[in-house]
C-alpha cells in the first residue's frame, strides 16, 4: 500500500520549499459572475469603471489644443 503525501518539496535557490497540496474544503467552486451572458458582469463596478474611462478621455480630448488633434476645428484669424 503505498502513502500518499498531501506536500509537495521543491529546491529553490538552495532554500527548500513545502508546498501544500490538500485541496481547500472551504473554498467555493467558482462559477461564472453571470451564465446567461458571460461578458456582462453580474455587478455594474465595470460598467462603472468604463463610464469614469470615457468621461475622462472626452476630457483629455477637450484639453488638447487645436495642433494637438484632428476634430478640433481650426481657429483662423480673418
Amino acid at each position: 500500500m503505498a502513502l500518499s503525501w498531501p506536500y509537495q518539496v521543491k529546491k529553490s535557490n538552495g532554500i527548500m520549499i513545502i508546498e501544500n497540496n490538500i485541496p481547500d474544503k472551504n473554498a467555493e467552486d467558482k462559477d461564472w459572475a453571470n451564465p446567461s451572458n458571460p461578458e456582462k458582469p453580474a455587478d455594474d463596478r465595470n460598467e462603472e469603471q468604463f463610464t469614469r474611462q470615457v468621461n475622462e478621455a472626452k476630457r483629455r480630448k477637450d484639453n488638447l489644443t487645436e495642433k494637438d488633434h484632428i476634430d478640433k476645428p481650426k481657429k483662423t484669424d480673418h
